[in-house]
């Protein structure tokens, strides 16, 4: 994994090495969801709701797609037995069409793909934040150039946050998926390693994905404990800063910190302060 350091340290996880009491303990104290201020999002705050997206409308083309290890054609039918299961493979595919991807690794490979992916889009929701609130990038990219907002979360107040989170680790290369050293007690967590393996041209956002089943291309309602803090950014006018304060006031969200962000002087950098309301 090459990654390339910007003005914060990006943590290097291997999550095949983590008990579950360490990777516990390196999901972040708090999380941030960037937003520019329209329909969408103002129904996000009056509705308490976030949107899990299907894998296969990422706005990186590259996403959840990997490179497949399936082994030689000894391995192969192991290999299609883990991922689709013997009632499958008798009921939906002929002695032909199964020696036929037997005997052709390069297309069962693709065949495969195809198959997790569309599984996945069929079976689960993803919903993107960053452990940065401080990303001058994340601010232009996806809070309309700093006229937007983010949200702070808790992960660990919000169950469809802080259950099933995991950290995207970006690659300079493809990373393999060896199915022939699977088993299927570990099928669940090498697939949620494959939606959280991005290029590391991606590498500034910092991104962390909460992943919810049974199904994504929805909302979802997150609790309102979970909300701890409404960040404005650099552009963000005051008529947008009013609406958006009042509706987290009315829509009784408890103790939400409002805070702006500001130029470091002399400096490419941002930082956050407190706002007085």
């Amino acid at each position: 994994m090459s990654l390339r350091f910007r003005n914060v340290k990006q943590e290097k996880y291997n999550l095949d090495d983590l008990t579950l009491e360490e990777y516990e303990d390196v999901i972040p104290d708090r999380l941030y969801k960037y937003f520019t201020l329209n329909t969408y999002s103002k129904d996000t705050l009056k509705n308490n709701r976030l949107y899990y997206s299907k894998p296969s409308s990422f706005n990186d083309p590259f996403d959840c797609r990997i490179k497949m290890n399936v082994g030689d054609e000894k391995s192969i039918l192991n290999t299609l037995k883990l991922l689709l299961g013997d009632v499958f493979l008798k009921n939906n595919l002929s002695a032909e069409s199964l020696n036929s991807l037997i005997s052709n690794p390069e297309g069962t490979k693709r065949v495969l793909n195809e198959i997790i992916l569309h599984a996945l889009d069929e079976n689960l929701g993803v919903c993107c934040f960053s452990e940065l609130a401080t990303s001058p990038l994340m601010w232009a990219h996806y809070a309309d150039s700093h006229k937007g907002f983010c949200l702070e979360f808790d992960p660990k107040k919000e169950p469809n946050i802080g259950k099933k989170l995991v950290p995207v680790i970006y690659h300079e290369d493809y990373p393999e998926f060896n199915l022939q050293e699977t088993k299927k007690s570990d099928l669940q967590g090498r697939l949620y390693r494959l939606i959280a393996s991005k290029s590391d041209d991606w590498d500034y956002e910092f991104e962390w994905r909460a992943i919810v089943t049974p199904e994504g291309g929805k909302l979802y309602e997150f609790s309102k404990e979970s909300l701890t803090g409404v960040l404005y950014g650099l552009k963000t006018s005051d008529e947008d800063k009013n609406e958006i304060h009042e509706l987290i006031k009315s829509c009784n969200y408890g103790e939400v910190d409002f805070l702006q962000v500001h130029e470091v002087a002399d400096s490419y950098r941002i930082d956050i302060s407190t706002t007085q309301r």
